[in-house]
């Protein structure tokens, strides 16, 4: 009988000491598994778990002239708002769509999860007739417009819609000197056009305090914006016409300018 009873103790020590010893091994294996392994999205941005499209996203601008036809711009380009020209790879015109992108997606490497405002400016007969602001929000793979235009279209007087001009007024003059270098007071002079038809008197005037003829001005330009033009100044002396020069005249949205004629002509 104390057999028997001793053998059942010993048989029960030994599963006790095998049950905790398996527990023992079981449990550090855990706790090294578990001190080891790095804390979720210490080893991962934002970004990195997301699967992005195939589709390049690209904002786009119709410019149209009145009668709705597209307008090819001389320049364009997008610039941030400190003015600075961004990336060519940023913008183009899209001659399938006959449209300008304006901003892409080949902004989103780097600026994923922002927000940014860009601007596109377009040129056209040495004049900025398109100047429109666009935000833009950027995701981990794509870019979105959330303000800005489709469409714009310019006017038809010279396509000068948003053009803001400068307070200047442009004058084109003529020195007549006599040989000596003195200035001449002519008797009689006016402006004309090519047919010898003289234009309005608030064209052309004599300047006493420079001395010289106003042989053209920026009187001309409402109606005759992105124009070019060629008038004559003559000038009379004792019933003799003594000067006759002619003027090539470019005109844009704002003002006019002098492509060929003299600044001085010296009488015999």
């Amino acid at each position: 009988m104390k057999t028997k009873i001793l053998f059942a103790l010993l048989l029960g020590a030994s599963v006790w000491v095998g049950c905790d010893k398996a527990q023992h091994l079981k449990n550090p294996a855990s706790q090294k598994e578990s001190h080891n392994k790095p804390p979720k999205g210490d080893d991962s941005t934002p970004c990195d778990s997301v699967a992005c499209t195939m589709q390049f996203e690209q904002v786009h601008l119709q410019v149209l002239d009145a009668s709705g036809a597209p307008v090819i711009l001389d320049a364009f380009h997008t610039e941030d708002m400190t003015g600075t020209t961004l990336p060519a790879s940023l913008y183009e015109y899209d001659n399938h769509t006959k449209a300008y992108v304006v901003f892409n997606d080949n902004w989103v490497p780097g600026h994923q999860n922002s927000t940014t405002t860009v601007r596109f400016v377009g040129f056209k007969n040495g004049a900025k007739v398109v100047q429109e602001d666009y935000n833009i929000s950027t995701d981990c793979c794509h870019i979105s417009k959330t303000s800005g235009k489709n469409r714009v279209v310019l006017s038809p007087n010279g396509e000068c819609d948003g053009v803001v001009c400068t307070m200047q007024f442009e004058q084109v003059r003529l020195q007549v000197l006599d040989a000596s270098g003195a200035p001449v007071t002519l008797d009689a002079f006016h402006t004309e056009d090519m047919t010898g038809a003289k234009l309005p008197t608030s064209l052309y005037e004599y300047d006493d305090y420079t001395k010289s003829y106003v042989v053209f001005n920026d009187n001309w330009a409402p109606g005759h914006q992105n124009s070019t033009t060629t008038v004559r100044f003559v000038g009379f002396k004792n019933g003799t016409k003594v000067v006759q020069e002619d003027y090539s005249i470019s005109t844009d949205c704002c003002h006019i300018s002098k492509t060929s004629g003299k600044d001085r002509v010296v009488l015999p």
